[in-house]
């Protein structure tokens, strides 16, 4: 079993550790993930009972949109609702802030998150060619831009 909580900066290790072992997930320093609240980001963690982090996510919210920076589960603990739990704690925030349209990039290659997305009201707006930096193979990766538009200004979902 988990539970979902804000991101603290004491979770921030293991965050880092956790995406470390995640090569979908946005590979950032341990800084990063102490200084984000200090820049304007939120997050939550799912945690199983012994406080090990399952899985988490990073967003950034400026006026009527938010972003989706990061988000990853233990490979462990996929197909439990983790990511779906985390993503509908973000999309409550969202709502009370009065967000209007959320984005995100994703690798091309990850179908299953692009898949998960589409199952969350997401649509591809786009892509980045090259965005990501060099694969195993030599070369970079696109970013599949996504948008979800959000209505209901300052209602929580139901």
């Amino acid at each position: 079993m988990y539970g979902i909580r804000r991101f603290q900066v004491e979770d921030a290790a293991a965050v880092c550790e956790l995406a470390a072992t995640e090569p979908y997930a946005a590979q950032w320093s341990m800084e990063s993930y102490r200084r984000s609240q200090e820049s304007g980001f939120e997050g939550w963690v799912a945690t199983h009972g012994d406080g090990t982090a399952e899985g988490f996510i990073i967003t950034r919210t400026i006026s009527e949109e938010a972003e989706i920076l990061n988000l990853a589960v233990a490979s462990a603990c996929r197909r439990r609702g983790i990511a779906h739990a985390l993503f509908e704690e973000a999309l409550k925030s969202f709502r009370v802030a009065g967000v209007r349209r959320i984005f995100l990039e994703v690798r091309a290659s990850n179908l299953a998150a692009i898949a998960f997305y589409r199952r969350h009201g997401f649509a591809e707006a786009g892509s980045r060619p090259g965005y990501y930096p060099v694969t195993e193979s030599g070369g970079s990766e696109d970013a599949v831009l996504m948008q979800k538009f959000v209505t209901g200004r300052n209602q929580l979902p139901t």
